[in-house]
């Protein structure tokens, strides 16, 4: 979805992608106003206040910490393929390019463990995608969610 290390047009941009833009998240700035066409009208003007060149994860992190942002980091963990998890991490091609683990009792329970893990994860991911795009406070939320960052990172500058 988005270049390895770079959260660029709120790439927390697939929280977007779900309810706000009909149209998937460019991979370049080039496609930028593209994506900002594709959110609902209530949601324009506030994406287009978003630094063009993004923000890396390790700022991302820094600057999402706390209980309140926690989904909102699992995404761009997510986006970056850095969450830690193999079912997370590991895109289709991936999968099937005949990396396999045996099937012993040790990596079975491992895999199970660690599927658990990315539930946990993922839906934490998903209570903050619901909590931006609430009907009623979404675009407020939006707006809080973009004034935080962006107010964070001037800071991290």
């Amino acid at each position: 979805l988005v270049a390895p290390g770079t959260l660029s047009t709120f790439q927390g941009g697939d929280i977007l992608h779900f309810g706000h833009a009909d149209i998937p998240v460019p991979l370049n700035a080039e496609a930028e106003s593209t994506l900002v066409d594709g959110f609902a009208p209530e949601y324009q003007r506030e994406a287009q206040r978003v630094p063009a060149n993004g923000i890396t994860l390790d700022v991302a992190r820094c600057i999402l910490k706390g209980k309140k942002w926690l989904g909102l980091r699992n995404w761009a963990q997510y986006i970056n393929q850095s969450t830690g998890n193999w079912f997370l991490d590991t895109d289709q091609e991936m999968r099937y390019s005949g990396m396999q683990n045996d099937w012993d009792k040790e990596n079975v329970e491992a895999m199970s463990k660690e599927w658990l893990q990315a539930i946990t994860f993922y839906d934490k991911m998903m209570d903050f995608a619901g909590w931006l795009e609430d009907g009623k406070e979404g675009p407020a939320r939006f707006k809080q969610t973009i004034d935080f960052i962006l107010a964070h990172l001037e800071e991290e500058v």
